[in-house]
């Protein structure tokens, strides 16, 4: 049964700025991906709009960091025990948010992950007569939990179902995430569709890396990545003939294994690790130097990598996989291929068109935007603005 909102908007007594307590577990430059990336956007955005934000997370900093208002609930721990989400480091998180109770703030926007902290701060929205709004980028359903934990998968599915009718908003990052919502039985006036956004005047002056490799990987190196796809489809066009490197952007648990894999299959002086990079334009400049974004994840809530690779006039080869929604993004034949989940082969035959294609950036640049005009950090943050203080 739906929680019924406690209020239609935020409430402040005076003419004194609106507060939004943003709470997140990760963030820039500590912690990297698609929502790190999107609340890095975003806040300056509101900020430049007279409002005040602080961020509640983890103690990611030894020294406070200057200009930022962070405000640490609960010492660093780690987000990921081994290639899944440590469920420890969601239950202390979880505990942290009841500070919020002593906090000063007219509106709650929390991030979905890892759930567990979305109970408490439901309670604290309620005791503070404020909105609890909280944006989702993707929804696993009850087969892709089991998957995830085994038979603990049906519990995570029962959180995540409850966890979706807590909120008095909830934002959904695309029109699939937003149908997937109803189907968890939220309401429809709770549901909100404002898609991600880009720095689109950032990304066009982005200058192409002078050494990047002909292929390209890009995030966190986790089993559900594919990262191993990518290996085994360059081992393939190697064998063929062709001479081809493969770079990989990003860290993780999963690095020794694949790099074990990368010594069996003999690529060792056609692979790449770059690790992470503190800026982000030093990625997009890579990015716009490689020939192909190979992108065989079988989970993605929306897949910011996938959506700069084609801004930025890179071709991506990308799984259909029922969980990756970030394949909406691709015009298949047009702007990137998409192919069978888990299909190494077929990923190298797609990998080896584009790398033969006589498709120009500025082509693949255009057909992209042409698709996706809303994909717009300024207007995205309008939108959010709105939701957040509609009154």
């Amino acid at each position: 049964m739906a929680v019924t909102p406690l209020v239609e908007s935020s409430t402040r007594k005076d003419d004194r700025p609106l507060r939004i307590a943003l709470v997140v577990d990760g963030v820039l430059p500590w912690s990297k991906g698609g929502r790190e990336t999107m609340y890095d956007a975003l806040v300056p955005r509101w900020e430049a709009e007279g409002i005040e934000v602080t961020t509640y997370t983890m103690r990611w900093w030894t020294t406070p960091p200057d200009g930022r208002r962070l405000r640490a609930l609960v010492p660093r721990l780690e987000m990921y025990s081994g290639s899944r989400r440590s469920i420890r480091q969601g239950v202390f998180f979880a505990l942290g948010t009841t500070r919020l109770l002593v906090q000063p703030f007219d509106v709650i926007v929390a991030d979905h992950m890892p759930y567990l902290h979305l109970f408490p701060l439901r309670v604290v929205a309620w005791v503070r007569g404020v909105r609890l709004i909280v944006p989702w980028h993707e929804i696993w359903g009850r087969s892709y939990w089991i998957h995830y934990m085994g038979g603990l998968g049906r519990l995570g599915a029962t959180i995540e179902r409850w966890a979706a009718r807590l909120p008095d908003l909830n934002i959904a990052g695309s029109a699939t995430v937003a149908a997937q919502l109803d189907s968890l039985g939220v309401a429809e006036h709770r549901v909100k569709l404002i898609n991600y956004g880009m720095d689109r005047a950032a990304l066009a002056t982005t200058s192409p890396a002078s050494d990047a490799p002909e292929l390209l990987c890009v995030g966190r190196l986790a089993p559900h990545k594919g990262i191993h796809l990518a290996l085994q489809a360059l081992a393939i066009l190697l064998s063929e003939g062709r001479h081809v490197h493969l770079g990989i952007i990003g860290d993780g648990a999963q690095r020794a294994e694949l790099e074990a894999l990368a010594h069996e299959l003999d690529l060792r002086d056609h692979v790449r690790w770059y690790g992470e990079f503190d800026e982000l334009s030093d990625v997009w400049s890579v990015i716009a130097s490689a020939r192909v974004l190979v992108f065989p994840s079988e989970r993605e809530g929306f897949g910011l990598t996938v959506a700069e690779a084609q801004a930025l006039g890179t071709p991506v080869v990308i799984s259909d996989h029922l969980h990756n929604l970030a394949k909406d993004l691709v015009t298949d034949g047009a702007t990137g291929s998409i192919v069978p989940a888990g299909d190494h082969a077929a990923l190298a035959t797609a990998c080896g068109a584009w790398l033969d294609s006589m498709t120009s950036r500025e082509e693949i640049t255009s057909l992209f935007w042409q698709a996706h005009p809303e994909l717009d950090w300024n207007t995205t943050s309008e939108r959010w603005l709105a939701a957040i203080d509609p009154g």
